[in-house]
């Protein structure tokens, strides 16, 4: 599974419960970095 597709998933288990969202909010955050680290050593490698 892509990271995109993690986030997706994630995303669409956000709930109004604040206590609930923030677990998952810091879980996209994380993925959201390691796809923007990827991201940016595929441009560097190029």
């Amino acid at each position: 599974m892509s990271i995109q597709n993690k986030i997706d998933v994630l995303k669409s288990q956000l709930t109004g419960d604040l206590g609930a969202n923030d677990k998952i909010l810091i879980e996209i955050n994380g993925l959201m970095i390691e796809q923007h680290k990827q991201e940016t050593l595929k441009r560097i490698l190029k």
